[in-house]
């Protein structure tokens, strides 16, 4: 984008900002305009050149956005500079009034506190991309209004543990009013935990895609689980969660899977690429 953004001072909209590299505009134009509402998306944060410009930003301060989008670029080193770029999402927190986070190919290997921490109650939706050398999730089930919540591309993850529920200073039930949850290409992804009866009790759609490496647990109480889609994950060997809630069930690639009969209620079953006999399917039946 040109220079002098930041001349802009009474602009309400602007879906797109996106980062010069030596010319063009500096992430810290976006704190001279005040009043932005609605959809903000920052392409590019690769090319913030210290982590105190994007404090300039002063995101915290505006308090009409919604929906925001952090996009920080494929970067032409291997494994850029994770140090950096955490500084840089630190300096980016939103105000709590956020309904909708999108971060993509942030390079940092764990996230700043304010992403989920509890005091954001307004968001509903959100979308974690290609974070390739994050080593754990940030504690997401503290967001006690979240609706939809996308995971892709962790590629360094191995356990979803506990860290993933809460940090210890939530009180509420863990994934409250999430309703759909999508785990995709997640390469060393080993082994999820869920200890608690208590979380996920509106889930409604569950996806998981292209985590070869996933061996066991899944939460095994989903009451209100409909939607339940799995591929691509050869080794996975559990139990799938049992409910009688389920209509669709859709398994692609998944021989070591486990399977009870189904439930009664099912409309719609999809079995690909697997080596389920007949016998096998008369057992589910």
């Amino acid at each position: 984008m040109p220079e002098g953004m930041g001349k802009l001072k009474d602009i309400r909209i602007l879906t797109d900002f996106v980062l010069g590299d030596q010319t063009g505009s500096s992430i810290n134009e976006l704190g001279k305009l005040k009043h932005l509402r609605g959809r903000l998306a920052i392409s590019k944060l690769k090319n913030v050149v210290h982590a105190r410009d994007a404090k300039d930003a002063n995101l915290k301060d505006k308090v009409n956005l919604k929906e925001l989008e952090l996009i920080w670029g494929e970067n032409d080193t291997i494994d850029g500079d994770s140090k950096h770029d955490r500084e840089v999402l630190e300096q980016l927190e939103p105000n709590t009034n956020l309904k909708h986070l999108v971060t993509e190919s942030y390079k940092g290997t764990r996230f700043p506190e304010w992403v989920g921490h509890f005091s954001f109650s307004n968001m509903v939706s959100l979308e974690l991309q290609d974070c390739k050398f994050c080593i754990s999730l940030p504690p997401l089930g503290q967001l006690s209004s979240l609706k939809s919540l996308s995971i892709s591309g962790f590629s360094e993850v191995v356990i979803v543990g506990e860290e993933f529920y809460s940090n210890g200073q939530a009180s509420t039930n863990p994934f409250g009013s999430l309703e759909i949850l999508v785990f995709e290409k997640m390469a060393r992804w080993e082994e999820w935990l869920c200890r608690s009866d208590e979380a996920f009790s509106l889930l409604q759609e569950l996806r998981i895609r292209d985590c070869p490496k996933l061996i066991k647990s899944m939460p095994k109480h989903l009451p209100s689980l409909k939607i339940l889609k799995i591929a691509n994950c050869e080794k996975l060997e559990c139990f799938l969660p049992g409910t009688p809630s389920i209509c669709e069930l859709e398994l692609v690639k998944c021989d070591a899977l486990q399977l009870e009969p189904l439930p009664c209620g099912l409309r719609k079953l999809g079995i690909e690429g697997s080596n389920m006999n007949d016998s096998i399917l008369e057992q589910m039946l």
